[in-house]
């Protein structure tokens, strides 16, 4: 009931066996031969040829097995390493993203900024060119224009200043 063979007596036991007229020893060296041969799960007797022919099958079979756990340990590191250079790649995919996005964000506020002061700073900037011509040409027409150029800036700026536009530039200026 446990799993364990039980060693009890036999119901019946034979007094008398029949070894063919022979001695038990006869009968044993007779027999021997053929018990001590392999046989296969019927019982039959297999040859040694046989015998040797199975076991060069499984030693292939062995081989085989061993030549296979090599490859898969093989197949196994690689993959190991293909993860980890995957979350590699993964981790900078996503420093890139982060940093896309913050660049995106610094572009738009730069755009914004642009459009709010672009028409103000346009208006009370002051052209390398006419700059050019006040500071290094000779006084002539242009030169006139120029300055001209120059006092309309100048008024914006006054203009912008007595407003009450508390803005840090125009007091500066």
């Amino acid at each position: 009931t446990d799993g364990s063979v039980s060693l009890a007596k036999p119901v019946e036991v034979v007094e008398d066996i029949d070894f063919g007229g022979l001695s038990l020893q006869e009968f044993i060296n007779t027999r021997a031969p053929a018990l001590r041969q392999p046989c296969d799960l019927t019982g039959n007797i297999r040859s040694s040829e046989e015998h040797e022919n199975e076991k060069d099958k499984f030693e292939d079979l062995h081989r085989s097995i061993l030549a296979c756990d090599e490859v898969l340990q093989s197949v196994e590191v690689y993959l190991t390493s293909f993860q980890t250079d995957l979350g590699a790649v993964s981790a900078e995919i996503e420093t890139l993203q982060n940093r896309s996005t913050a660049l995106n964000t610094r572009l738009e506020n730069r755009k914004i900024v642009e459009k709010l002061l672009g028409p103000a700073v346009e208006e009370t900037s002051i052209s390398p060119a006419i700059v050019r011509k006040i500071s290094e040409e000779p006084m002539d027409e242009s030169w006139i224009k120029a300055l001209d150029e120059l006092e309309k800036k100048s008024k914006i700026v006054e203009g912008k200043s007595k407003q009450g536009d508390s803005v840090k530039a125009v007091e500066e200026v």
